[in-house]
């Protein structure tokens, strides 16, 4: 059966009745041409033209069967074909044609060998690139086959969708009165995927009706699918139910209806780029059946899953059935009844449809859970794996982000969550939900993972957390009191807020008593700030408080209480002494007399009481300053010990619980050591400098005593004295101190050296110290520099050269030594390019005496003017530029050199000799330039001048290579001699001899090549055809000349040689030939004389001797005697027509006649040149026949 879907989708009514229409009107035809001779014969004929019998019906044999279908294919193959080319086809429509001819007869052929085992359906159709997809074939074979019950097996095999697939099954028919039951069972296997499906039904048939019901199971799993991007496919579950019924009054129409569904949440029921979940489809169809062969059928299938529209042409051949019978209209009733369709193919979706699902091909991880402080960042250890490069990840995460989490992308896959702050409250929320999908560039996105997110509760640290003041004095006066404050922070130094319930104060007192200190509970103030307030009791009391925070105790503060707090109008401070060496061993008395405002000492101070000591860069700690322990010596008196190692001024005032106790202080100054020498040390930094006025070097001193200390205060004490006494252009800053026991002096000049300096301390060098520094010249310039040549002009000898001296002084004029390295020229030839390395030669810098002043010498071997700069590594001092001029040497005889391109050459005007004059001075170098100076005097071999025929072209210079070149032609043949001249100035040595040969006629060639030479006199003979060459001496070819004859009978043929055309018309026999060069400057001629004129009898007339001789005598010439004709067999001379010319007309076949007889009737005749002799005498009886031969004398 033949398909062609050709629209899809609604509406279904005009579109299937109007198809339909179309296929029945173009089936028609061949409908009524393959049916019974009377339903297609016109009703003026008595007998069918092609009446088709019955197959292996009586009275014809299988081989007249065979040979009336032959014709009956052959006449449709030319009707199609004539109908085909009356429509002027194009190349498609032929190769279209040409592949329906041979799929139909390909499907035909199949259909009936099938058909042998039985019932066949055949559908093979090719594409324009010969592929078979949309063929299939299918067979229905009976196994065992009774009038009650039908046993059979039916296979198919087709290809659709790029996939080629094989049904296998098995079936039973149970016929009945009036009804038939049938069950089946097959296997449906795709070739090209490796699906599999198994699939079990049932039939009722009646007459016009068919009922089928068909299930399908899925045997294999998921694949790869290659139709669809990553996705996979299987064979989907599903079933149908099929009736098709016929209308008995009419049984050619039918109709059918069909009820699909498939399961599955991506099924293709209508092609894998229209997947539903569980699609169905109905499909409701008309049938029209004209003949039992052929079926006409119009379907439309919608579903949900879309919808299609098809028409379609079916051909059925039965088996065993005549072939009248299956083109006969009558016989399609048969077909609706149950003995007619006893072998029908089980009605079944043979295609397996698939189900599909999308492939993970991103998949992603996250941490589980994560945990940690507020305000921590926390890895989410995310993990992709995707096919496609990522392109992002949605996060959702709402409660979080608003309780001020947020997510940080780190880079690709890489995630992080800052987490909230831990909230706190009647219901607080610590836990979060945190989901991500990973989306690949695609769009593939991956299952959702999820993150619990826990906010822990901050850990207070013991470390961070502080309770100030840490000691308190308060006056037992029952109102004062200090506010305490705690402040709670965890390892991040973060306030952490707590609950105050969660914090407790302990107290501890050494001693209980009444009216004591009254401690409030804590208050909060804010996260992590609290304050508890202590108010002093009437007694003196000393407490300690130490607060606790989640089990976790915190520093204590301590409150002490006393009667009377120190006055500082009344108290006093005092250090003795007042100055002490700073060595930590001498120590100072610090003495705090503690007076109330009564004047009554204040006892029990001691542990609240502290000495502190501030410098001029704010308090100090030991080592630099040592405070010993406080001592309370009773009645108010606390004394302390200072020392220290760190020379300065120190205050040191009296604190009473951290607080000073009004203005009470006490200065103390550890005064410094004396440096020690193997402590101390002076350096330069750097140690080189310019010695530009500017750049500096930093001189430091550093002191430091015999414990290692700094000494400071010494820049008065300190000089630092160069050796040797002063220098001109130094200049030595003033000493400073840098810091302390660091003493710096800055130092520039512009006069350069090496300077030695010595650390002076009170007036003398401080033990062997010293400090070198370099001042190095500065790069000279050109302003104070200069550069000199002498002399400027040298010759370009080689040998010759010049003085260069360079004075190198730099900005200060001081003279720049030590530059040889570095020093260098630069220079330039004319054209502003660096000469190559043999141009010119310059010697290496030598500097005299270490004074600043660089001298070298230059010579050179080319001719111009070179430009030599200084140049000091790659700056060059433009300004100081000089020029040295390189002469050129004059040309040498002994190096310089003539040739010729040739010793000889032929005296013509167009034969040229080349001239190669090479020009070198004394040592071998070109010299160029000099074309107009070079002149050439050529001279005969008796020293006089040559002829103005010898004429020589212009002279040019070769690439500016000293080489001069020039051609030169002559038309007088002789010896000479050519000798160059520079200005007027001959280089005899260098003369070339060459001589002129001559190009004048000197031979005559002729048949076989034989030459005559010019004073032969050739030819005296002649003959109409007779050819000759003329040889020019010297092998000068012919066509450099014009040729002529001085005779109308007598021509020249291009290329070489000359021709007689006819007899002379007088008797002279005077002829000259004349060769002009083709410059028309030289004339050769050659003048000879024919004396004998000779006649030659035509091909066509030859005849006897007496003829010839009558034939002689008839045009008043004379007949040729042997005499006359050769001078031998091969012999070549002058004066016979055999011997100058060779065979006498050497292309003609026959002989000539002569007139000697040789008695018997014999005569003589000369033989034509048969076989390569000529000039040979032969005897011949004179009735034989050959050619006459006369003559006649010339003048």
């Amino acid at each position: 059966m033949i398909k062609h879907t050709l629209f899809g989708g609604p509406p279904l009514g005009t579109r299937a009745v109007a198809w339909l229409n179309i296929g029945v009107q173009a089936v028609l035809p061949l409908t009524l041409a393959l049916a019974t001779p009377s339903a297609s014969a016109a009703p003026t004929q008595s007998a069918p033209a092609h009446a088709l019998p019955d197959l292996n019906s009586p009275g014809q044999d299988a081989t007249a069967q065979a040979e009336d279908e032959q014709a009956r294919k052959l006449a449709a193959m030319a009707s199609s074909t004539g109908s085909f080319l009356s429509n002027d086809p194009n190349g498609d429509a032929a190769a279209s044609m040409a592949r329906g001819l041979a799929t139909g007869e390909a499907s035909s052929q199949a259909q009936q060998w099938l058909s042998r085992f039985g019932t066949a359906r055949v559908q093979i159709d090719v594409d324009d690139k010969l592929s078979l997809k949309n063929s299939q074939v299918e067979l229905l074979a009976p196994l065992h086959d009774t009038p009650e019950q039908l046993l059979f097996a039916q296979g198919s095999i087709h290809r659709k969708d790029e996939r080629q697939q094989t049904t296998l099954g098995l079936g039973v028919r149970r016929f009945n009165d009036g009804y038939m039951l049938g069950a089946n069972s097959f296997l449906d296997y795709d070739l090209s995927r490796q699906h599999a499906r198994l699939g079990l039904g049932v039939e009722y048939w009646r007459d016009f009706l068919k009922v089928n019901a068909n299930s399908y199971t899925r045997l294999t799993g998921w694949k790869d699918s290659p139709d669809v991007e990553d996705y996979q496919e299987r064979p989907a579950n599903g079933w149908d139910l099929r009736t098709e019924a016929w209308l008995p009054a009419m049984p050619q129409l039918g109709g059918k209806l069909t009820y699909e569904q498939y399961y599955g949440d991506e099924v293709g029921l209508f092609g894998k780029d229209n997947r539903k979940k569980d699609p169905s489809a109905v499909t409701v169809g008309l049938t029209y059946t004209p003949i039992p062969l052929l079926t006409l059928s119009a379907d439309q299938r919608k579903g949900n899953g879309g919808n299609e529209t098809t028409v379609g042409a079916e051909f059925n051949y039965q088996i065993g059935e005549p072939w009248a019978k299956q083109v006969d209209p009558a016989g399609v009733g048969a077909l609706r009844t149950l003995a007619g369709s006893r072998y029908d193919l089980v009605e079944r979706n043979n295609h397996i449809v698939l189900e599909y699902r999308k492939k993970q091909v991103i998949q992603m991880a996250a941490a589980a859970h994560v945990s940690g402080q507020g305000g921590e960042t926390k890895s989410l250890s995310v993990w992709v794996n995707s096919k496609y490069p990522l392109s992002h990840i949605d996060w959702t995460a709402p409660a979080l982000l608003q309780a001020g989490g947020k997510l940080v992308h780190d880079g690709g896959p890489h995630y992080s969550v800052v987490l909230p702050d831990y909230q706190t409250g009647a219901q607080p929320t610590n836990v979060y939900t945190l989901h991500g999908v990973a989306v690949d560039s695609k769009g593939n996105r991956s299952a959702r993972s999820e993150t619990r997110v826990t906010v822990n509760a901050p850990a207070v640290s013991a470390r961070h957390s502080t309770f100030t003041p840490a000691n308190t004095v308060l006056p037992t006066d029952g109102t004062s009191y200090e506010t305490l404050t705690l402040a709670i922070r965890d390892e991040q130094q973060q306030p952490v807020d707590i609950a105050l319930a969660d914090i407790q104060i302990t107290v501890t007192e050494a001693q209980a008593r009444a009216g004591g200190i009254v401690v409030a509970k804590p208050e909060r103030v804010s996260a992590g700030h609290y304050e508890v307030r202590v108010t002093a009791g009437t007694t003196p009391q000393s407490i300690t408080l130490t607060p606790s925070v989640q089990g976790i105790a915190l520093s204590p503060a301590r409150v002490s209480t006393v009667s009377s707090l120190p006055d500082d109008g009344k108290s006093t401070f005092a250090a003795n002494p007042a100055r002490l060496p700073a060595n930590d061993t001498t120590t100072t008395v610090l003495t705090f007399i503690a007076l109330d405002a009564d004047g009554a000492p204040v006892e029990g101070l001691a542990k609240n009481l502290r000495f502190a000591v501030h410098g001029d860069k704010g308090s100090v700690s030991p080592p630099d300053v040592t405070v010993s322990a406080i001592v309370d010596s009773a009645k108010g008196r606390y004394t302390a010990t200072l020392k220290g190692t760190l020379a300065g001024r120190y205050t040191v005032a009296p604190q009473l619980s951290g607080k000073p106790i009004g203005r009470l202080s006490a200065e103390v100054e550890l005064q410094a050591l004396p440096p020690a020498l193997g402590r101390s040390t002076f350096q330069a930094l750097p140690q080189q400098i310019p010695a530009s006025g500017t750049d500096t070097s930093t001189l430091t001193f550093t002191a430091r005593d015999a414990k290692d200390k700094p000494v400071g205060g010494l820049a008065d004490q300190l000089k630092f004295e160069l050796a040797g006494g002063p220098a001109p252009g130094l200049t030595l800053g003033d000493i400073s101190e840098a810091k302390t026991g660091e003493y710096r002096a800055t130092l520039q000049g512009t006069v350069p050296g090496h300077y030695t300096f010595i650390p002076h301390y009170d007036g003398a060098p401080f033990g062997t110290l010293k400090a070198e520094v370099e001042l190095l010249a500065l790069a000279p310039v050109a302003g104070r520099s200069k550069f000199e040549i002498t002399p400027d002009t040298i010759a370009a000898d080689g040998n010759e050269f010049s003085t260069l001296e360079f004075t190198a002084k730099d900005i200060n004029d001081n003279p720049v030594s030590g530059l040889e390295g570095t020093l260098k020229l630069a220079i330039t030839n004319d054209a502003g390019d660096p000469p190559a390395p043999t141009d010119i030669v310059v010697a290496p810098f030598d500097e005299i005496d270490k004074t600043g002043v660089y001298t070298t010498t230059a010579k050179g071997f080319l001719k111009g003017t070179y430009t030599l700069t200084p140049q000091i590594g790659s700056d060059t001092m433009d300004s100081l530029e000089v020029n040295l001029t390189l002469t050129p040497l004059p040309p040498a005889e002994a190096t310089s050199r003539l040739t010729l391109t040739r010793s000889t050459m032929v005296a013509d005007d167009f034969t040229t000799n080349g001239i190669a004059f090479e020009v070198r001075d004394a040592i071998g170098r070109p010299i160029t330039g000099i074309a107009k100076q070079i002149t050439f005097e050529i001279t005969d071999s008796a020293g006089h001048p040559a002829p103005s025929s010898i004429k020589i072209g212009s002279l040019g210079e070769v690439n500016n290579s000293g080489v001069y070149t020039a051609e030169f032609v002559g038309l007088l043949a002789g010896d000479y001699r050519l000798t160059p001249k520079i200005n007027d100035v001959p280089m005899g040595k260098r003369t070339q001899p060459f001589e002129l040969l001559t190009s004048q006629i000197g031979q005559l060639r002729t048949y076989g090549d034989y030459l005559f030479p010019r004073s032969s006199g050739f030819p005296t003979t002649a003959y109409q055809e007779a050819t000759f060459i003329p040889v020019l001496a010297n092998n000068v070819p012919n066509d450099l000349f014009i040729w002529r004859s001085s005779v109308s009978w007598l021509t020249f043929q291009p290329p070489n040689y000359f021709v007689f055309t006819g007899a002379p018309p007088t008797d002279s026999g005077h002829v000259t030939i004349t060769a002009t060069s083709k410059g028309g400057n030289i004339v050769h001629t050659y003048d000879f004389k024919i004396t004998k004129w000779y006649e030659l009898g035509k091909l066509s007339a030859s005849t006897d001797w007496s003829a010839a001789m009558k034939h002689c005598a008839s045009l008043s010439l004379s007949p040729v005697s042997k005499a006359e004709a050769t001078k031998g067999e091969n012999a070549r001379g002058i004066g016979t027509v055999a011997s100058e010319w060779g065979a006498v007309q050497g292309g003609a076949a026959q002989d000539l006649w002569l007139s000697d007889a040789a008695g018997a009737g014999k005569y003589l005749r000369l033989s034509n040149g048969d076989g390569g002799t000529y000039g040979a005498v032969i005897e011949t009886p004179g009735s034989d026949r050959y050619r006459s031969m006369c003559s006649r004398t010339l003048k």
